[in-house]
């Protein structure tokens, strides 16, 4: 995604666009503030979902999903827009509970997005 949009894709240091915020380690994360982000996100997601019939996603560091101004908040359009998706809200979760940022561990921070029947 890099050189498509960097304002857009990636979270950039307020006082300085030409470096990123790293939540990851791995020099960048993205933008999950911005709208067309989330949208490329749900779709990719949607796409494995129903094309793949992948049945459940892992995300290792996961806390940087639901990152809003620098927060962990269980509540973040990520969390919210995966649970209401009428496709994605039927699919499994799998959350590494940690990244690099403030409050780096988030265990029992992150919302129950569905319930397993057994």
């Amino acid at each position: 995604m890099r050189g498509i949009d960097n304002l857009t894709c990636y979270r950039l240091h307020p006082e300085n666009f030409e470096s990123y915020v790293d939540y990851s380690g791995c020099v960048n994360s993205l933008n999950m503030n911005h709208p067309q982000t989330l949208k490329l996100i749900m779709d990719s997601l949607r796409y494995w979902a129903n094309e793949m019939h992948v049945n459940d996603f892992r995300f290792d560091l996961a806390s940087a999903l639901g990152r809003e101004q620098n927060v962990m908040d269980r509540h973040s359009a990520f969390f919210d827009i995966f649970h209401q998706d009428p496709v994605l809200s039927t699919v499994k979760l799998l959350a590494e509970s940690w990244d690099l940022g403030e409050e780096r561990y988030q265990i029992g921070n992150f919302p129950i997005l569905s319930v397993v029947r057994v």
